[in-house]
């Protein structure tokens, strides 16, 4: 009886795995029978259009592009004809526009203002000359005014020497007197003498003493004379020496009125014209190196 239990159940065990592996393959296949629907339900995308290429060679080759603007032209190299000292422009020597050599006169300054000072230099040389001669005369002569004023003072000194030993005697003088007349040897009148004679010869010394200290007072003054002239002398003397530089300055002047190019370039414009007054450094021109 068991036995047929057993049999029985593994039939009805057989039968159940069967069944779920039947259902389990109808699943699969209906999943991808549905799949598969789905797919082709989908919209297919059009077939692009081939566009017609046509093929070319490349090569390098040179570009040359221009472009026209307006601009100004600067020189790399700009240099100022000026002149060195104030004057008159005589004149240009070349036109506006020429082309220059480094070191070609391009102008020329009037002489007529170099003349007119050169001749008041040479007057006031003159004059100057005259004061220093003026001048010579004034120191010889307050020399001999030295000269003489000391030995003035050495005679007022010898003089007060003399008034001294004067007074030294009127007073020996006197005391012996007054001795005399004390001893009642000598009458007293005589005494009034002596006592007079000594008040003269104290007055003389007195005098002396003046004369030789206003003596040495004009030996100083003498002195500062001198100075003063020698002092005058030198000034002199040194105008003379300005006014001869001052002359050959001019002549310098007169042998450069000639304005040169300090390069080789173009004048463009003149910037002063003839017959106008010029100063010293202003620029008269330019001259521009177009290389």
């Amino acid at each position: 009886m068991s036995a047929a239990k057993h049999i029985k159940h593994s039939r009805i065990a057989s039968i159940v795995s069967w069944f779920v592996t039947g259902l389990l393959v109808a699943i699969t296949v209906v999943a991808g029978l549905y799949a598969k629907q789905r797919q082709n339900a989908e919209p297919v995308p059009p077939l692009k259009k081939r566009a017609n290429v046509e093929v070319l060679t490349v090569r390098p080759t040179a570009f040359s592009e221009m472009l026209t603007l307006p601009a100004r032209v600067e020189a790399d190299c700009v240099a100022t004809v000026s002149a060195e000292f104030g004057g008159t422009l005589a004149r240009w020597v070349v036109a506006e526009g020429a082309t220059v050599q480094k070191g070609q006169v391009v102008a020329e300054l009037d002489l007529k203002v170099i003349s007119a000072s050169r001749e008041e230099l040479e007057a006031s040389l003159r004059s100057a000359t005259k004061n220093v001669n003026l001048a010579r005369i004034g120191k010889e002569s307050a020399t001999v005014g030295l000269a003489n004023s000391r030995k003035n003072a050495k005679l007022q000194e010898l003089g007060l020497e003399a008034a001294h030993s004067e007074l030294k005697l009127a007073r020996i003088d006197y005391g012996r007197i007054r001795n005399l007349v004390d001893k009642k040897v000598m009458n007293p009148s005589q005494l009034d003498t002596a006592k007079n004679a000594l008040t003269q010869s104290e007055l003389a010394a007195a005098r002396a003493e003046e004369v030789l200290a206003s003596a040495r007072l004009g030996v100083r003054n003498a002195q500062v004379q001198v100075k003063q002239a020698a002092a005058n002398l030198d000034v002199a003397a040194g105008r003379i020496g300005e006014l001869e530089a001052a002359i050959a300055s001019l002549d310098i002047q007169a042998g450069i009125t000639g304005l040169k190019a300090p390069i080789t370039g173009r004048i463009v414009e003149h910037l002063v014209e003839a017959g106008e007054v010029v100063e010293k450094g202003v620029p008269l021109a330019h001259v521009y190196d177009l290389k």
